[in-house]
């Protein structure tokens, strides 16, 4: 005589099948992750590229794009208060690049705004952003250097975060996976930006006084507190990418936009 399953077998069969699948999608997302992370950062080299071609055609960087909604057009001009950063998004029809990363948000761009003019006489200023006085004529020269910088925190999560680049002319972000704080590339919701109290070091990167912050991707913990070393950090994925001053004067005396 015949005899079926029963319903104890069936569960346990159910039960193989459920962490079989489970043990197969874990490591999936973990790749699919890692493919988007792998391709905003190409798409990040690409616009710095980009960026550095603009100049070399131009005299100058491009203006961040600060209209609503968002075009993908520099504007004229740029100005910033305080004058270390000119924040907006990354004007992506005018470099001709992709507007949104991996996971459909804009790019985040910042300038410094002298950086943004072509010199053509000749003379050689530089601003000071200690005592906030900056370069007479406001233009690009072979004395400037950028006003942005970048920070940086270790795995055992020193009191505060550390300088690792200066002076940079220009720096883009990509707002990661969350997405917190980001411009929504078709629109939508808003996600909402980063708990500038305990997600400190995301939140730096929504602020536009000319510091941003790169360190180590995690994920968020219910009990995070990025400035308490007793508590573990936050979540951050975001990818950011700067210009080196010093690599773009070189390539506008190359280009002959510099004396």
């Amino acid at each position: 005589m015949e005899r079926g399953f029963t319903l104890v077998e069936i569960a346990i069969v159910v039960l193989v099948l459920g962490l079989l699948l489970a043990s197969l999608l874990g490591p999936l997302s973990v790749r699919i992750e890692q493919q988007e992370i792998r391709k905003t950062s190409d798409q990040m080299e690409e616009i710095k590229e980009a960026l550095y071609g603009y100049a070399m055609a131009n005299g100058a960087l491009p203006c961040p794009d600060t209209s609503t909604p968002p075009d993908g057009s520099s504007e004229p001009s740029c100005l910033a208060t305080p004058p270390a950063c000119a924040d907006g998004i990354l004007p992506w029809q005018t470099l001709g690049v992709e507007r949104a990363d991996a996971w459909g948000s804009l790019f985040q761009y910042c300038v410094t705004p002298e950086f943004t003019t072509s010199d053509t006489d000749g003379t050689c200023t530089d601003g000071n952003p200690i005592t906030g006085v900056y370069d007479p004529d406001g233009k690009l020269d072979l004395c400037d250097n950028g006003d942005i910088k970048v920070q940086t925190r270790g795995y055992n999560k020193p009191p505060s975060a550390i300088d690792m680049v200066t002076k940079l002319p220009a720096i883009i972000v990509s707002h990661g996976k969350n997405g917190r704080g980001a411009t929504r590339a078709l629109g939508g919701p808003a996600i909402p930006p980063p708990d500038p109290a305990t997600a400190v070091d995301e939140s730096e990167n929504l602020s536009d006084n000319g510091v941003f912050l790169t360190r180590h991707y995690t994920v968020d913990d219910l009990t995070c507190n990025d400035n308490d070393p007793s508590k573990p950090y936050c979540g951050f994925d975001d990818i950011v990418v700067w210009l080196s001053a010093n690599v773009l004067k070189y390539r506008l005396v190359q280009a002959g936009r510099l004396p």
